[in-house]
């Protein structure tokens, strides 16, 4: 078996979806089963079923990965009214008529179409639909329309300045991992040599894309982190919304997040949690359980009894409730008989900057199954 070792904060979320992006991508490149673990307190273990690769080589797989999407959906681009925006992006300016989405939804489906073609693979098509794409479908008790109800909740790029997240993060580090050599790619895998040349090496880069604070952070680990959002999926809902008689749809629902929750802290918006697998993991069965209700219910009822009482709800008997009803259920023994005996929680969290806040994941902490203590 060959392996790449990610060393780094083991309670960063980035580099969790750093992991899981570069076995997605290696999966693909190689057509060899890949696994994911958390050999040490200090590292995350990709792994190929293979004796042939070297980490040299899987870093080849991530530079031609790259390479590839240099001429693929990541860089098409779609204009409506004055504005232009990457086509596959989730979260865009406002759209006004509905002539405007139209155009838009022809686009997109152009994009899709264009991920049968041979260069790519069904991991495109996974990637853009966990991007989740604009809600054409909701509408507020006001009668406006909420695009970005349709995103994942993991696409958290700020739009200050008109942009976007394929076309002013994807792409760009999609260009630069292209034009690293295998070596540089591998050395900012492993930490070796991290290089951010998007975000000039800067402390307060923005690369990480809201999946750990802002901070310098190696274009490939982050190119990996963003691709590894393709193994959480998002739900939308339709549904007209009960009781106001005005309005139709819901937030999309994404795997791997919680809303409606007491929350620990203000800026707080919604609980992110990932499953741990101490030895090495398929991709198939951590997509499975990344998006398992055994999963959710586990982290649900940890929370609702690990909230400090100031942040509890007035109707704390309703929670309580819930909380016991929760732990009748065998979730946490599934859990451990697929190999995931723990998970790292964390929150989405924004700054509280009022007129462009910016969200992120905090560091997590573990849950050991078996444990209800923070």
């Amino acid at each position: 078996m060959s392996e790449i070792v990610l060393s780094g904060d083991p309670r960063s979320f980035l580099n969790h979806f750093a992991a899981f992006g570069l076995a997605a991508i290696l999966e693909e490149g190689l057509r060899r089963t890949c696994r994911v673990s958390q050999r040490s307190a200090n590292s995350l273990v990709v792994s190929v079923d293979s004796e042939t690769e070297t980490p040299e080589s899987m870093a080849s797989v991530v530079k031609l990965h790259a390479e590839r999407h240099l001429d693929s959906w990541i860089m098409r681009t779609h204009k409506h009214g004055d504005k232009t925006s990457g086509t596959m992006s989730p979260r865009l300016a406002q759209l006004k008529e509905v002539s405007e989405w139209r155009t838009l939804q022809a686009a997109r489906w152009a994009a899709f179409d264009s991920a049968f073609e041979a260069k790519l693979s069904c991991l495109d098509l996974m990637y853009m639909g966990s991007l989740g794409e604009p809600a054409y479908w909701y509408i507020d008790n006001n009668g406006g329309n909420q695009p970005d109800r349709g995103a994942s909740g993991w696409e958290m790029k700020t739009r200050n300045r008109g942009e976007e997240f394929v076309q002013h993060r994807l792409a760009d580090l999609c260009r630069r991992v292209a034009a690293r050599t295998p070596k540089g790619v591998l050395d900012g895998l492993t930490s070796i040599d991290p290089q951010d040349e998007a975000g000039n090496n800067s402390p307060s880069s923005r690369t990480p894309t809201g999946l750990s604070a802002p901070a310098a952070t190696d274009n490939a680990l982050a190119w990996c982190a963003l691709w590894g959002i393709s193994l959480f999926q998002v739900t939308h809902s339709a549904a007209i919304a009960v009781g106001t008689g005005k309005g139709s749809g819901r937030q999309s629902v994404t795997a791997g997040l919680v809303r409606g929750l007491p929350l620990p802290e203000s800026l707080a918006r919604a609980y992110a949690f990932l499953p741990i697998f101490p030895r090495p993991t398929r991709l198939a069965r951590i997509k499975t359980i990344v998006g398992s209700g055994q999963l959710a219910r586990v982290v649900i009822r940890h929370v609702l009894n690990a909230t400090e009482p100031q942040w509890r709800p007035q109707d704390h008997q309703k929670w309580s409730r819930l909380s016991q009803s929760l732990s009748a259920l065998p979730d946490e023994a599934w859990l451990k008989r697929k190999g995931c005996p723990a998970a790292l929680i964390g929150y989405i969290k924004v700054s509280d900057n009022v007129n462009a806040p910016e969200p992120h994941v905090t560091r997590g902490t573990y849950l050991m199954f078996g444990s209800d203590g923070p």
